[in-house]
């Protein structure tokens, strides 16, 4: 019994680590279609960030950035939108600055 438990739990891990690698992937794609979207729209970052950042504040919320990327992006799983959000907002404010969009789509 307790062989078949441990095969479970290496099954159970083995998914876990396909979900993460997917979400990984998803999000570099995003990211890509993300900075496609602007070159070809010829958008400016700034202006991007002002429609993002509907409350004026300065910042980017995970709520206004989850309603912005699919406007721009289609079919994102929001595990994939949320994993971007994370990795855009290095200092874990759960805010986005315009400096810290910036640093990110211009790579």
């Amino acid at each position: 019994m307790n062989g078949q438990r441990q095969h479970g739990n290496t099954r159970n891990q083995q998914g876990v680590r396909e979900r993460k690698k997917q979400a990984v992937m998803a999000t570099d794609n995003v990211a890509v279609e993300l900075r496609d979207a602007l070159t070809k729209n010829a958008k400016r970052v700034v202006d991007l960030f002002r429609e993002w950042d509907e409350d004026g504040d300065g910042n980017v919320s995970k709520k206004e950035f989850r309603k912005a990327i699919p406007l721009i992006v289609q079919d994102v799983p929001k595990a994939a939108v949320d994993q971007l959000f994370d990795d855009w907002d290095p200092d874990k404010s759960g805010m986005i600055s315009l400096a810290e969009l910036i640093k990110k789509l211009r790579r």
